[in-house]
């Protein structure tokens, strides 16, 4: 469960995030530190009832930034549905659009490690983390942009002569 992992079950929660039909419970203290968006929504009638709906993230993006929020840190699950390259690409746009700067940071951090250790599994990985940061539907990050460029370079051996690569994309 989330919030053990992340929060210990946090001590008198008093809102609920709903995503992907699912409910994390969650202090506004702890998002009110944050900047952005969250701060924002508390402090207009989107709370009304003790709940926000969030349909622009998907559940387990939203995990991580609140794990973030709580601990400073998240983790890449290994049981996650997509490559951990990718996971960390969609945090890292989350925090963009959400306007919370901290898992952005981090995400890059985790993404170039990630990208640039043996943890890059295999080339179709590699691709789907390319077309997430290329055809993302909000305004480009370019720092991610640079990130992903360092990545391909820094792997630039193991794409070298793969035309499939090129194709690919």
């Amino acid at each position: 469960m989330w919030e053990e992992s992340c929060t210990g079950k946090p001590l008198f929660p008093d809102l609920g995030i709903e995503c992907e039909g699912k409910e994390l419970r969650v202090n506004k203290a702890i998002l009110c530190l944050q900047l952005g968006v969250f701060k924002d929504m508390l402090t207009k009638d989107e709370t009304a009832g003790g709940r926000i709906t969030l349909t622009d993230i998907c559940l387990i993006v939203l995990q991580a930034m609140l794990c973030f929020m709580y601990k400073r840190d998240y983790t890449y699950s290994l049981a996650s549905q997509i490559p951990e390259i990718v996971f960390h690409i969609r945090v890292c746009t989350a925090a963009v659009r959400y306007t919370v700067p901290g898992p952005k940071f981090l995400a890059l951090e985790k993404l170039r490690k990630a990208a640039c250790t043996d943890r890059l599994r295999n080339l179709d990985d590699f691709v789907s983390a390319f077309r997430e940061v290329y055809t993302v539907g909000s305004k480009p990050d370019w720092v991610l942009h640079w990130v992903m460029i360092e990545v391909a370079v820094i792997n630039a051996a193991r794409l070298n002569g793969r035309r499939r690569f090129a194709t690919m994309l």
